[in-house]
């Protein structure tokens, strides 16, 4: 209100998120400026993360996937990995499928 009257200009609310910060000081400035760099090197590593498990799949099913459907490239790739060990020939040569029957097949594993 003090605003509006003194300075006629019109004062909007937005709703207010933990993401935002206020900024009002110069230490503030520099805190923005490392969480930005901070947040924008996690962002990068993620979108490489997505472009490499988006490699693999294309790779492995020999399709072309677009980049707009990166996000839905990791839960494929889980998919396929399930599969995959479901489906080895391996699976029945004395692989482990619980930890108690892991350490019946490898008892000298076991540190005491």
């Amino acid at each position: 209100m003090v605003v509006e009257t003194f300075s006629g200009h019109k004062v909007k609310l937005t709703e207010a998120s933990y993401e935002n910060i206020k900024i009002t000081t110069p230490e503030d400035i520099k805190l923005a400026e490392v969480l930005h760099l901070l947040f924008s090197r996690f962002l990068i590593i993620v979108l490489l993360i997505l472009l490499q498990v988006a490699l693999i799949v294309e790779k492995t099913l020999g399709i072309n996937i677009e980049a707009k459907y990166l996000d839905a490239t990791d839960a494929l790739g889980i998919a396929m990995c399930h599969y995959y060990q479901l489906t080895s020939p391996l699976a029945s040569v004395g692989a482990a499928t619980s930890w108690e029957k892991f350490l019946q097949l490898n008892p000298d594993r076991i540190k005491k």
